[in-house]
């Protein structure tokens, strides 16, 4: 759990639906990012060089300094490296 009068940073990637989560700067990094590796993804064969796929785009998200963060009742959690990996899975 994040801080309670933590504020995400514009960099940040929320996991949320609609525009306001669409629009910001992090998301559409990520959004940007992923869509740059959809046909490395598309042509591995085996789940183990997808899996690399998706840990180079998380990686790439990382290294900009974001965090993946979700909001639940209120308060803001750091997504664990495995929910992001998930996350960045279905995204491509």
């Amino acid at each position: 759990m994040l801080p309670m009068d933590f504020i995400p940073s514009p960099d940040d990637v929320l996991c949320g639906r609609g525009n306001a989560y669409a629009t910001r700067p992090g998301n559409k990094l990520f959004s940007d990012i992923c869509r740059d590796h959809m046909a490395e993804y598309a042509a591995c064969v085996k789940r183990m060089d997808k899996s690399i796929v998706v840990a180079e785009v998380l990686r790439q998200v990382l290294s900009s300094g974001a965090l993946f963060i979700k909001r639940v009742n209120g308060v803001w959690y750091k997504m664990s490296n495995e929910q992001a990996h998930d996350k960045t899975g279905h995204a491509i």
